[in-house]
């Protein structure tokens, strides 16, 4: 996956990504700006990797719903389609924008 972030002239946090991704970019961009619940995100996430198959984490967002088992993470945007991501590459992603996120502006 081929994914950058970037601020707006006014501060707003992007991503730029296949269009195959626009589902996590969508996700990323109008759910998850609060470093707080990124983080939270981040630690339910490593639980579910780490968890028994069967095991599934459910996240609502504003127009996602994000489900992560230790197999997949499955992005349903309601205007923009699916998108199933390996988990730990759905992690470092998180991870980077996290990173981003706290960067200055």
């Amino acid at each position: 996956m081929n994914i950058s972030f970037y601020r707006t002239d006014r501060g707003y946090p992007r991503v730029r990504v296949d269009e195959t991704y626009r589902p996590l970019a969508e996700f990323l961009q109008a759910d998850a700006a609060n470093i707080a619940w990124v983080d939270n995100l981040v630690s339910e996430v490593e639980a579910a990797i780490a968890a028994p198959a069967g095991h599934e984490f459910i996240a609502d967002g504003n127009a996602s719903e994000i489900t992560v088992t230790p197999e997949a993470v499955v992005i349903d945007h309601d205007y923009v389609g699916t998108v199933t991501i390996q988990p730990r590459e759905f992690l470092n992603v998180l991870n980077s924008w996290l990173d981003f996120l706290r960067s200055p502006h």
